[in-house]
Formats: C-alpha cells, structure tokens, sequence
C-alpha cells in the first residue's frame, strides 16, 4: 500500500512538504533499548528513516527508527535482516516502543534524559 501526504496548502514563497510513505509488514526478531532486529521481504536502504508501529494485542506501540543495516539471509529467498536504530525526534510517551522496552528491561527512566 502506498500513501503520499501533502504538507498544507503553499503560501507564496513557502515550499511546499511531501512525503511518501509506504507500508511494509515485518516480523520482529530482537529490541533492545537502542533499536530492534526485524525481517523483512524486501530490502531497506540504509539511512532510511521510517515510522515503526508494533501491535502487540490490543496495544500499539511507536517510534521513528533509521536504517542501519540490511542483510539478505542466505538461503530463506527473498528474506532480509534489517537492523534499526530507535531515533531520539521526541521524548518516548506512553505508547512509544523505546520506554516500552525500557520498561521490560527495567532500567532507568529514559525520559529524564
């Protein structure tokens, strides 16, 4: 599924924002404080920014995570490790996937710093 979202309509002399967004499901192999492990079937560049949202039951979980690594996985077919890191564009709230790991680590309060 592919969406493109305009930014609000341009006033002369401002430019005016898009963004592409394309949907990728994923299954999630590892998380950690600093970012998860994922499988996906198509590769990611590196250096992609992308929005990640984890429904564990009932619960929904976000965070904006940057591509750091993509790997094909040698004999699964069109499989690819992807490693993302958790990108710090806002403090982690209550639906936010770092403080949920933060949470199940039982670590100090990411928030406060």
């Amino acid at each position: 599924m592919t969406n493109l979202s305009i930014g609000p309509p341009a006033e002369a002399g401002v430019e005016l924002l898009a963004v592409l967004t394309r949907e990728i499901h994923i299954r999630l192999v590892n998380c950690s404080l600093s970012g998860c492990l994922f499988e996906a079937s198509r590769a990611l560049p590196v250096g992609t920014v992308a929005g990640l949202t984890l429904r564990i039951g009932e619960h929904e979980f976000k965070d904006d995570v940057r591509i750091a690594r993509c790997q094909m996985i040698a004999g699964a077919g069109s499989v690819y490790h992807v490693g993302a890191e958790f990108l710090w564009t806002s403090a982690p709230g209550p639906q936010s996937l770092r403080l949920a790991m933060q949470q199940r680590l039982n670590v100090p309060d990411v928030r406060a710093v």
